[in-house]
């Protein structure tokens, strides 16, 4: 019995062990605005958390965590990074609460900001979200253009381990404010074409700073170094989410949550299989768009183009 005991003893002194470095990740969503197939804030989230699970092992354990107004904001307090997905300006699950951003990143935990997530509420939480991740969307500044990107090359960094050019046609910003002589892995870039810097005047839309860099590559992914000991992860594309489809699209997504949470990356990058289209589909809760068929004929031909690892 006594032998028993220390047998026992042992086995849950490990498994404590494991569990205290195992590190935890939340994918953080709130409600969606946009239409059918945009902006799948919810479905997007437990893709990658699923994703991340199957991927990282006993290295971690990720959740998709709702960010809506009713949410437990505290509980946050338990992940190692947060890995935000989610709307932007005043429909931002952290309006309001930039104090709860520094007071978490302060206290070790790194974060990741998503497209419209990377656009704060306005007189807000700006200087939280960029001081976390290293820069942010700034309207009449930033634009949110659809245009075709081509990604040909990535800099040397574990979030771009084993992924491969891609070309992505989706809603992409850019024109990035980032912080002075912050410490930036600028991960994808890409050349948008001079007329969508042409559109017209908006907060949004177009403006002098971009007209002034006609045909400059531009940062739409890019992995932060943070002073204080975390670190932050920005992304400026995937409004629809059938942009998980791309596989080295998914592969920075996946890589970046696990060097967000200082997980170690792979040389050829993390992969893990993505649910159907068909299966996304039935996850759909939203009325179906107007436009639904030239919508769903646009993404299934981009598709087809692209190595699918069902």
């Amino acid at each position: 019995m006594k032998i028993l005991r220390t047998v026992l003893f042992f086995a849950c002194s490990i498994l404590c062990a494991s569990c205290a470095s195992q590190k935890k990740i939340a994918f953080g969503y709130g409600k969606s605005i946009h239409y059918w197939g945009d902006h799948e804030n919810k479905i997007m989230c437990e893709i990658l958390s699923d994703a991340a699970n199957a991927a990282f092992g006993e290295k971690a354990f990720a959740s998709a965590v709702n960010l809506d107004e009713n949410a437990d904001f505290e509980s946050l307090k338990k992940y190692d990074a947060i890995y935000v997905i989610a709307e932007g300006e005043d429909h931002h699950p952290f309006k309001g609460k930039s104090g709860l951003i520094k007071s978490l990143n302060e206290n070790g935990t790194s974060f990741a900001f998503v497209h419209y997530s990377t656009t704060p509420t306005k007189n807000d939480n700006e200087d939280a979200i960029k001081d976390a991740i290293g820069g942010v969307y700034e309207t009449y500044f930033s634009v949110n253009p659809t245009f075709e990107a081509k990604f040909e090359k990535f800099a040397k960094h574990p979030v771009s381990n084993g992924v491969k050019p891609f070309v992505l046609t989706d809603e992409i910003y850019f024109n990035i404010r980032f912080k002075d002589g912050a410490n930036i892995a600028h991960i994808a870039k890409t050349t948008p074409p001079d007329k969508v810097r042409k559109f017209m005047f908006g907060p949004h839309t177009g403006n002098k700073f971009v007209r002034e860099n006609l045909g400059r590559e531009e940062t739409i992914a890019w992995a932060y170094e943070n002073p204080n000991g975390t670190r932050g992860f920005g992304l400026t594309a995937g409004h629809a989410v059938w942009a998980l489809k791309n596989p080295d699209f998914f592969k920075i997504m996946l890589n970046s949550s696990a060097w967000l949470a200082k997980i170690e990356v792979p040389e050829n990058g993390f992969e893990a299989k993505t649910p159907s289209v068909e299966e996304i589909e039935k996850k759909i809760t939203k009325e179906k768009r107007p436009d639904i068929i030239p919508y769903k004929e646009r993404w299934q031909k981009q598709m087809s183009q692209w190595q699918s690892l069902d």
